[in-house]
């Protein structure tokens, strides 16, 4: 994490009584493998420095599942989702 706190604003699912899905990357334990990326380019990509960055925050419902399977294939179990 870079220390800074990130605020939440509506998000259309959230108006329909839905909960909201983060995927937290933590960046000393990530690799640089890629496989989230291969398992979700919607979600994720590499960096310049080879580490994790999540390109929607929050992931909407429509990559939710894509977004769970990066997660699943982490080998250092670097990723990890939360709800809020």
């Amino acid at each position: 994490m870079t220390g800074r706190t990130q605020a939440l604003v509506a998000h259309p699912e959230q108006a329909q009584g839905g909960k909201l899905m983060r995927v937290i990357v933590d960046e000393a334990r990530c690799e640089g493998h890629g496989l989230c990326q291969d398992s979700a380019p919607d979600v994720f990509e590499l960096n310049d420095d080879g580490v994790a960055v999540v390109l929607v925050d929050p992931v909407p419902m429509a990559l939710s599942r894509q977004a769970e399977a990066g997660v699943r294939v982490c080998p250092v179990a670097a990723l990890s989702t939360a709800e809020s």
